[in-house]
């Protein structure tokens, strides 16, 4: 789900809040069960280039779930967007990650864990 408050013409609050079931096993005769993971976010937005949010993530795996060494979480983390003038993004985060296949908006990818601090940018041209 996802709510946005439009604040001002050039500043709006959004909310989002996702479930995802997953099923573990890996063959015929293996199965680990089921768990649930939740992903958190508010990020306030100030156009035309800046956006700030905070971040969690949690899960209710139970020990024979996890990898060896994963983090039993909660997750949390915090990032900072500045927004190019031509289609790009330059981005900041730090702060906490599990690994997994972390869906968002409908989009799905695979991260392992990790905690610290990336840099990266997105260009679209």
């Amino acid at each position: 789900g996802e709510v946005t408050w439009f604040a001002s013409e050039s500043s709006s609050w959004t909310v989002q809040a996702e479930q995802q079931h997953v099923r573990v096993g890996a063959g015929p005769g293996f199965d680990l069960g089921a768990y649930d993971q939740q992903w958190y976010r508010v990020e306030y937005e100030t156009a035309p280039h800046w956006a700030f949010a905070a971040i969690l993530e949690a899960n209710n795996k139970y020990e024979e779930q996890r990898a060896p060494n994963e983090a039993q979480g909660p997750f949390p983390s915090g990032q900072i967007t500045y927004s190019l003038s031509r289609g790009g993004s330059l981005n900041l985060w730090g702060g906490q990650r599990q690994a997994g296949f972390l869906c968002s908006g409908g989009v799905c990818k695979f991260e392992p864990e990790f905690e610290g601090v990336e840099f990266f940018g997105v260009f679209r041209y």
